[in-house]
């Protein structure tokens, strides 16, 4: 039994290590390690700002149809993958709108994540689908 104890209290703690998937934080740029033009920018705020050709798109004043959102983004980490929520939101009233993006972000390591989003939140990354995004951190 006094054997028994050390080895069962180092094989806790190893799996604590493992099951302890690295908190990726997601404030910076991302790009796509394709093209490198297409991406994604989160800030502090939880501002999101779509990256297409270079230029970016989002954050916290842009005109839809005539009217002035901001572009935010919700993350829960306690889940693996991430699950990740792109929220239009009225500037005027502060009113969410009801359509949302949805998706999984899968932390690959501190600067690598996989991202799947859309319309419907997808049940798992897939590398095959045309949803499915690599992104790097840019620095």
């Amino acid at each position: 039994m006094k054997k028994f104890l050390p080895v069962f209290i180092a094989l806790l703690a190893s799996l604590g290590a493992f099951s302890q998937t690295a908190k990726v934080n997601l404030t910076g740029k991302w790009l796509n390690v394709k093209t490198a033009e297409e991406g994604f920018r989160f800030d502090d705020s939880g501002f999101c700002f779509f990256i297409t050709n270079g230029v970016e798109i989002g954050g916290d004043s842009i005109d839809v149809d005539g009217f002035t959102v901001q572009l935010k983004y919700v993350v829960d980490k306690t889940k693996t993958p991430y699950l990740v929520d792109f929220v239009r939101v009225y500037k005027a009233t502060g009113k969410e709108d009801d359509a949302r993006m949805l998706g999984l972000i899968n932390p690959v390591d501190e600067n690598t994540i996989e991202l799947m989003i859309g319309d419907t939140r997808p049940f798992a990354i897939d590398k095959e689908s045309a949803d499915y995004l690599m992104l790097k951190r840019v620095k």
